[in-house]
């Protein structure tokens, strides 16, 4: 099985989830989070040479990568003290401490841009309605019907096996209703097919003038 989409809600936005993903031909539809900003105020980026330029026309450039406290991969842009001692948006910019411009952005940036430029089309929409009618129903009765309002077991390994039962439950109850429904629909072509025949042998003992019949199926008994 190849798999070609991957649908999720915003909790698992990420560089690293968005690369993967992309990395083994998987379209992630998943929305980015607030912390993403497609736009930042006055900013323009060079990609070639890998820095910003800001509203006085000066340059922020990379200063370093680094792991940030969440263990996300991080690039760090800065100006110069320099550039911005004389600069006459420095209050809005800077505000009334800082001495320098600073932009703290992820590393897996472009993967980020991907995901929003998808984010604004229909189809990504479409896909999120789908995921909405067909995943969340299912949280809803595990909650309400299958015990998982709250899990009476100490770890992530009982947590784990309890998801797991109720995930088999919920599946085995559908697998019955499925079948249910697949097997009354079988049942009413028989009847179908039972009352044909039945038509056309009464229709041969009208014309044959038989007084007395016997008919026997496993649904059906006629005399």
């Amino acid at each position: 099985m190849n798999l070609e989409n991957v649908l999720a809600d915003t909790g698992y936005s990420s560089g690293i989830n968005y690369h993967e993903l992309e990395k083994q031909n998987i379209t992630p539809y998943i929305p980015t989070s607030g912390v993403y900003k497609h736009e930042r105020d006055g900013m323009t980026y060079n990609k070639q040479e890998d820095y910003f330029t800001c509203r006085n026309n000066k340059k922020l450039v990379h200063k370093k990568t680094y792991t940030n406290t969440a263990g996300a991969l991080m690039k760090s842009y800065r100006s110069t003290r320099k550039d911005c001692r004389d600069c006459p948006f420095k209050k809005t910019c800077l505000g009334k401490v800082a001495q320098e411009k600073k932009l703290e952005l992820s590393y897996y940036q472009e993967e980020y841009e991907r995901a929003w430029k998808r984010q604004q089309t229909k189809h990504f929409k479409r896909m999120v309605r789908v995921r909405a009618g067909t995943v969340e129903p299912v949280f809803g009765n595990l909650i309400n019907y299958y015990g998982l309002r709250k899990i009476n077991t100490k770890g992530k390994a009982g947590a784990h096996k309890c998801m797991l039962m109720s995930a088999i439950a919920f599946n085995l109850k559908k697998l019955m209703k499925f079948l249910t429904k697949k097997s009354n629909v079988k049942v009413v072509a028989l009847q179908g097919q039972q009352l044909a025949f039945l038509k056309s042998l009464f229709a041969k003992v009208i014309s044959s003038k038989i007084s007395y019949l016997v008919f026997s199926t496993p649904q059906l008994r006629f005399k």
